[in-house]
């Protein structure tokens, strides 16, 4: 029977009016007859519809030839719309046997800007303030019900009259009212209630990045790509919006809810849809049935929140204005993630380490944030941090400081060139 060397994800989701791929490689002897289908109806080429499309395969980038046997039965549309959503079917048959994979393609509109101000009011009139879901040095996350629609939403908490809390939870507050983007956190409302700067947002159910690799079974460089790819989506939208986030880390990265039958949470609408497409999907080199259906890291979308130490740029200058600040966030940033520039004005801002004139040639501005892009996608691809002390378990910061890391070990053997020639473009000493 045919088999397939590469299946697309299990769920996809993208953009109205953007483009989407479902790369599928097929080995057969003799050759077998393909045809796509979406929601059991075939899927014809047209000027936005391709089949057989120029996708590199899995196979090709990692260096190994294709096989004369080998067909291109990948699927690409461009501009789609929203008749395209549906449960697109590869089906792939000779006179040795028939098999499908099968690919759930969920199209989304760009979220809506909503413009937000901080009012005065009493939160309990609005609001159900429930349970504390995390208590940090500065803040406080709980779970909110709207009273008019039952709508649950996280809510951040900020005391106004700590002087450090104030300053923090305004400028998360200006951050997060800049930005609009389907892989940011949204602000849905900010009350000042006893006191207190209230920031109410959408509430995020599913694991965050690091903890759905820990737990899923088939984490492979597409999972880490494909996490990598909405992280960068996310960048892009802040630094247009001049926003820089200083803290891009697995923690700040959410998936929006569980999309798994095997779950380490409640059960889902889509625990059905899951279980009864791994059947129907035929695994890599034809080795029995798959379970895509467990990676719940390619199956929703992801979204970045955490911005207690982000900064609002004014001006152009990429020096940002904490630095110089009387009251410096207290929980600053995580080293293992932080670029060297980042490490530098730190110790110049905390412990007086380095002189006025040195402190005041350092530039700290979003090329921080594609540094921590580069060691994200180095702990995705290998599962531990580039600068950690695999003995002490500590973080090296004279290494991050040189910009000393190595590919050399094992966990990178079946890494393509691609992943770690990427990671060196972002893990540039000179942020220039």
């Amino acid at each position: 029977a045919p088999v397939f060397l590469e299946v697309p994800v299990p769920v996809l989701t993208v953009r109205l009016h953007t483009g989407f791929e479902l790369p599928c490689w097929v080995d057969a002897v003799p050759p077998a007859s393909l045809y796509w289908t979406r929601d059991s109806k075939r899927v014809v080429e047209s000027h936005r519809t391709k089949i057989g499309c120029p996708v590199t395969s899995q196979s090709e980038s990692k260096g190994s030839t294709v096989s004369q046997m080998t067909t291109n039965a990948s699927l690409s549309v461009n501009r789609c719309i929203y008749q395209e959503a549906g449960l697109y079917t590869l089906v792939a048959e000779n006179i040795a046997g028939r098999v499908q994979t099968s690919c759930l393609v969920r199209i989304e509109d760009a979220p809506t800007p909503n413009t937000v101000s901080i009012r005065w009011a009493d939160i309990g009139k609005h609001y159900y303030v429930l349970r504390c879901l995390k208590k940090g040095p500065i803040s406080e996350l709980r779970l909110l019900i709207d009273k008019k629609n039952n709508q649950e939403y996280m809510a951040k908490l900020f005391p106004l009259d700590d002087p450090v809390s104030r300053v923090c939870g305004a400028r998360e507050f200006e951050c997060l009212s800049r930005v609009c983007h389907s892989n940011v956190v949204q602000l849905v409302d900010a009350v000042v209630s006893d006191n207190v700067l209230i920031l109410i947002m959408e509430r995020l159910t599913g694991p965050d990045v690091l903890e759905s690799m820990l737990y899923c079974s088939s984490w492979s460089e597409d999972a880490a790509k494909a996490v990598v790819r909405q992280v960068t989506q996310a960048i892009e939208h802040l630094h247009s919006q001049r926003v820089v986030h200083f803290n891009i880390q697995p923690n700040s990265l959410r998936f929006v809810q569980h999309l798994t039958p095997d779950s380490w949470d409640t059960q889902t609408a889509y625990t059905d849809l899951f279980r009864t497409l791994s059947p129907l999907v035929s695994d890599t080199m034809g080795t029995g049935l798959t379970d895509r259906h467990k990676m719940s890291v390619l199956s929703s979308s992801i979204k970045l929140l955490g911005f207690s130490v982000a900064e609002p740029l004014v001006t152009d200058q990429p020096t940002t204005s904490w630095l110089q600040s009387d009251h410096p966030p207290p929980q600053r940033i995580q080293p293992e993630f932080s670029a060297p520039e980042l490490l530098f004005a730190q110790s110049t801002a905390t412990d007086g380490s380095h002189t006025e004139t040195e402190a005041s040639t350092v530039e700290v501005g979003a090329p921080a944030d594609i540094w921590s892009l580069g060691v994200l996608t180095y702990v995705l691809l290998a599962g531990w941090n580039p600068f950690l002390d695999r003995q002490t378990e500590e973080t090296l910061e004279d290494r991050i400081l040189n910009a000393d890391y190595s590919f050399e070990f094992t966990e990178f053997d079946n890494v393509s060139e691609d992943a770690k020639q990427f990671i060196r473009d972002l893990l540039q000493k000179d942020p220039k």
